[in-house]
């Protein structure tokens, strides 16, 4: 009995021992698993935005990604998406670099598409995704060469939409002067005259656009001159300037 109970006391502490190395890795284990899921990015569609997720600290499992520093809070804020139904990439990022590079990626592509819609609130959110790519600290050259591309294009984009707007407005007041001109306005010289100066701009705005000659103002300085340009003798013919003399 004596002997036994050495061996039983050592074999208690065999198995307690081996407990104890068995649970610090395990405990290591997840410790690199949960360290490694922290490091892993998703973008992610909740409630029609779009959201930037990080990995818990955890071995499995995503959260909303919410970095310490304030820049960054603003560019990996949820985005509100171009349209229903749009789809995400569905891949898992290991880097965040890796992430901003493909979050530019889509962010640009959307862009462009807002480039050609008429109204405001299209031009509005495609500043929006525009601000929100140049917080990206990751990206590529090529990709800030890109992004110089799409602020100046964007710029000229919402340009032609003003000179539009404009455009717009001058046809309003053209009606109005016209309107007044028909009904007999006291003031029936300076309407004319207004509608001359507007029809004049409103041309001249157009032009630039590439717009159709039908959409432009009907009274233009090219279709006053028509008559003018009918009456000029044809090349190579000869006026008799005695029988002009002679007609006075």
């Amino acid at each position: 009995m004596s002997n036994e109970e050495p061996d039983r006391a050592r074999g208690t502490i065999r198995f307690v021992l081996w407990t104890v190395v068995v649970l610090v890795l395990a405990s290591a284990v997840a410790y690199l698993l949960s360290d490694l899921n922290r490091h892993r990015y998703r973008l992610t569609i909740t409630q029609g935005a779009l959201v930037i997720e990080q990995g818990r600290f955890l071995p499995v499992g995503f959260e909303s990604f919410n970095p310490e520093a304030a820049d960054l809070k603003s560019a990996y804020a949820p985005l509100p998406l171009p349209a229903p139904g749009v789809s995400v990439p569905t891949e898992v990022f290991t880097d965040r670099v890796d992430l901003d590079r493909a979050l530019f990626a889509m962010l640009s592509g959307w862009i462009r598409d807002r480039m050609a819609a008429k109204t405001e609130a299209e031009t509005e959110l495609a500043t929006t995704y525009l601000h929100r790519a140049e917080l990206l600290p990751g990206l590529s050259e090529q990709q800030r060469i890109e992004l110089r591309r799409l602020r100046a294009d964007l710029a000229y984009a919402q340009g032609t939409r003003l000179v539009a707007q404009v455009a717009q407005e001058l046809r309003r007041a053209l009606d109005q002067f016209r309107l007044a001109t028909e009904l007999g306005t006291s003031y029936e010289a300076n309407a004319k005259m207004w509608q001359a100066e507007l029809e004049r701009r409103i041309y001249a705005f157009d032009q630039p656009l590439g717009l159709k000659a039908a959409e432009a103002a009907p009274a233009t300085p090219a279709t006053a001159a028509t008559p003018a340009t009918a009456a000029t003798p044809a090349s190579g013919t000869t006026i008799d300037k005695g029988a002009t003399n002679g007609s006075r």
